[in-house]
This record gives structure tokens, sequence and C-alpha cells, in this order.
């Protein structure tokens, strides 16, 4: 058995627009959600991030740094010594575990915005 489907040229072009289309409103749901992740792991890491003076906690932010990228960092040099610790401190992580809440979510996210097309 076989199929055949013939398609008109007018037929063809509304196909690569739709395509077209599909691929625009699916890389804005993507970015969308990157986005909204972003700062989600950024309030996840300011609520679990140890607290001396705040210098930390307030120094941690989400900043796009191109399409589909996004960067939940701090710009204290000692934030590096509180996530990994050191040999004389333990380890009080607050990105990872920030980050797999975040990964969770948007996973969660991208299933439901492509389930909806």
């Amino acid at each position: 058995m076989s199929v055949s489907v013939k398609m008109t040229s007018a037929d063809k072009r509304k196909f690569a627009n739709d395509i077209k289309k599909f691929s625009k409103e699916a890389g804005r749901s993507v970015e969308e959600s990157i986005a909204r992740t972003a700062a989600f792991t950024a309030s996840e890491a300011k609520k679990i991030v140890p607290v001396d003076k705040g210098f930390l906690k307030n120094s941690i932010r989400a900043e796009k740094k191109g399409k589909f990228t996004w960067e939940v960092a701090t710009n204290i040099g000692y934030g590096l010594f509180v996530e990994f610790g050191t040999y004389k401190q333990k380890a009080q992580p607050f990105l990872r575990p920030a980050f797999e809440r975040a990964r969770r979510k948007v996973f969660k996210e991208l299933r439901q915005a492509f389930a909806k097309r």
C-alpha cells in the first residue's frame, strides 16, 4: 500500500510559512521559559544562601548573555568558597541546589508549552 500527496505551489508556500511561524513561536516560548527560570534560580539561591551581612545574597543576579543564554551568578569573590567550601570551611551550596530546583521547573514548563502546540 502506498500513499501519495500532491501539493500545489500555494500549499507548499503555506506549509513553509506555517513551519516558520511555529518555529518562531516555539523559540519565543523557549526564550521566555529560560528567562523565567533564570529569575527563579536567582530567587531560590537568595532564599538558601547563608547570610552574615547580606552582601553575597544581594549580589546574586540573573543576566541575559545571549539568545537562549542566561547566567545566574554572584560577583562576590568569596561566593565560590561558600558554594564549594575550603579545607577550613564546610561547603554551603546555594547556586547548585537553586539550579536543580529550577531545572525541574523549566522542563515542566517546556513540556507544557509544546503540548499546547
